[in-house]
């Protein structure tokens, strides 16, 4: 689990460590979170049927893509830092937690991956080109295979943890919003920070909707769509 802190839980923790939140960054607790573990506590996935602590999400798109690219922009911003786990967590904390935390850090070049992907088949298609073998040859099987069982694990896993196979949907599509818009500006504004062009900003998101938001949200309706 991406160790986020909640004040009312590490409290005693971060007394007892003798340290605050680290700020200056915009994710200040994915920041106090590595540090944590970085003087050796670890984290264990703790799911009561009873919820002790609930958070308050975004449910309007626009609000939601805010906060992600606060995220991404903070995270990549981590990694480029002294703080980056592959360079401050050698040797202090194991390689497949290192690991882990790079999955979150490189949310924003993510973004390079996805343009491409969304881009270039796109114009290959136009100009006839194929990047793909045909559906009838053997070599389309690897293709087809990982395909369906990528997507037939991540919706096991969403209907696992509490969803339905509508949300499972309604996420997928969320991921092409946000690396296509959210994890871009992420990335862009790290280089421009990097540049001396501009400096990094925390961005309060809204996280109030109105009565029409709320409901499309509960029904689960993607808010592009119309009905």
């Amino acid at each position: 689990m991406q160790p986020y802190t909640c004040k009312s839980i590490h409290e005693r923790v971060l007394s007892e460590l003798q340290m605050g939140l680290k700020y200056g960054c915009p994710v200040e607790d994915f920041l106090t979170g590595f540090a944590i573990h970085f003087r050796g506590w670890r984290s264990i996935y703790f799911n009561p049927e009873r919820k002790g602590f609930l958070g308050v999400a975004p449910t309007a798109l626009l609000q939601s893509l805010v906060q992600t690219k606060r995220w991404s922009e903070g995270d990549f911003q981590i990694f480029l830092s002294q703080y980056c786990p592959l360079v401050c967590g050698h040797g202090n904390i194991p390689l497949k937690l290192q690991l882990s935390y790079c999955v979150w850090l490189l949310w924003a070049p993510n973004c390079l991956a996805s343009l491409y992907y969304v881009t270039i088949p796109s114009l290959c298609l136009l100009r006839g080109i194929s990047l793909f073998p045909k559906i009838l040859s053997q070599w389309s099987f690897p293709f087809i295979y990982l395909f369906m069982a990528t997507s037939a694990y991540s919706a096991g896993e969403f209907i696992w943890c509490g969803g339905t196979l509508r949300g499972w949907w309604n996420d997928q599509r969320m991921w092409i919003y946000r690396r296509t818009t959210s994890f871009l500006f992420g990335f862009l504004d790290n280089i421009l920070r990097l540049l001396g062009i501009s400096k990094s900003a925390f961005v309060v998101t809204a996280k109030v909707a109105d009565d029409d938001v709320s409901k499309r949200y509960l029904l689960k309706i993607d808010q592009l769509r119309k009905c």
